[in-house]
């Protein structure tokens, strides 16, 4: 029986290559997505230009900076905790 194409969860047009074949095995071999052939360009271009190309991903590290993290993570682990102590106190059928 084959599935129509519009029920799959993502369909065989957005990978590359398999346009005129079913893959049913993802083992270590499995499609590539055709939206991760811009990541590996990007991943290659960067790494062709060298520690040039790694100036985007650096992060200015200011007093600011690092207080607004603070509050972040401090507020993910509020709620974090928060959830915790909902789930235990729900009962359990």
């Amino acid at each position: 029986m084959r599935k129509n194409e519009s029920q799959m969860l993502i369909p065989k047009t957005e990978f590359i290559g398999l346009e005129e074949i079913t893959h049913l095995c993802a083992g270590g071999e499995s499609p590539t997505l055709k939206s991760h052939r811009a990541a590996v360009e990007r991943f290659f271009s960067d790494k062709a230009m060298g520690e040039v190309s790694r100036e985007h991903d650096l992060v200015e590290v200011t007093p600011r900076s690092v207080h607004m993290r603070k509050a972040v993570l401090s507020a993910q682990k509020h709620h974090n905790l928060r959830s915790t102590k909902v789930k235990k106190n729900m009962p359990v059928c």
